[in-house]
């Protein structure tokens, strides 16, 4: 069998979007199959549209920075789950990525995402990393998730001001310090960790849900000015002090002591 006589393979029944997954998926273990020039115009077209790509739950999936330059329009990255994936490198070509999910992978540095200014979605929990300050280049970063990770600061992120989703669950991180700074922050969860004042929340007045659970925070009073906050949970944490929603008129809230994660 030639090599033209491998569109027996169904690409041809493929959408554009489809077509390019494909192509990421075999091109390095099945490089002949893209070899026909027919079947390469085909795929050439397919790959320069593509904007979203979801590679999750491949064991052996490695990036090929040949494949990925020839991504122009790229946005959307989803290798949540991918344990052979441990090396963000090749992404760093991605300029217009905006949002990576790569939770459950065997990545252990973000550095490559500082070439990524767009990136607006980022979802790094349960991996390795133990470090957000690649993400200080990421100023229009609005989601993170960088829970069940050896995280111990979340000072680079003073620099991502358009935040307003933030989880940092089951991390080594002792202060929230950088939250001053999130005027649109909406959601928080910061359960299980060393956290123990909340005072820099005071100035996150679009705050409408927090969640720090299991922490050594003693005072929920500089809260009182967060009058959009809707939900709060913190059971099993120190603070005792709930009067200041009633001080702030809070009329939408949700305090549940008896609630687990």
């Amino acid at each position: 069998m030639n090599q033209c006589d491998l569109p027996s393979f169904p690409l041809l029944s493929l959408t554009r979007d489809e077509l390019a997954i494909v192509v990421a998926r075999v091109e390095d273990k099945h490089p002949l199959r893209l070899a026909c020039a027919q079947l390469r115009d085909l795929v050439d077209s397919a790959v320069t549209s593509l904007r979203r790509m979801y590679l999750g739950e491949q064991e052996r999936l490695a990036f090929t920075p040949s494949l990925l330059m020839r991504l122009p329009r790229l946005a959307d990255v989803d290798i949540s789950g991918a344990r052979g994936v441990g090396d963000l490198t090749p992404l760093a070509a991605c300029i217009t990525l905006r949002t990576l999910i790569c939770c459950g992978t065997a990545v252990s540095s973000l550095v490559p995402l500082a070439a990524c200014k767009l990136l607006q979605t980022l979802d790094c929990s349960h991996t390795s990393i133990s470090s957000l300050k690649p993400l200080s280049a990421c100023s229009a970063l609005e989601s993170l998730d960088c829970s069940h990770t050896s995280i111990s600061s979340l000072d680079p992120l003073s620099a991502c001001r358009l935040l307003q989703k933030l989880k940092c669950r089951h991390t080594a991180i002792s202060s929230l310090a950088p939250m001053a700074a999130f005027r649109s922050l909406h959601t928080l969860w910061c359960w299980s960790n060393g956290v123990s004042s909340s005072d820099p929340l005071a100035a996150c007045r679009a705050l409408a849900k927090l969640a720090c659970n299991d922490t050594a925070v003693s005072s929920l009073a500089p809260l009182a000015g967060c009058t959009a906050l809707k939900e709060l949970f913190c059971n099993r944490s120190l603070s005792t002090d709930i009067d200041f929603m009633k001080n702030a008129k809070i009329e939408r809230y949700a305090l549940c002591l008896t609630i687990y994660f």
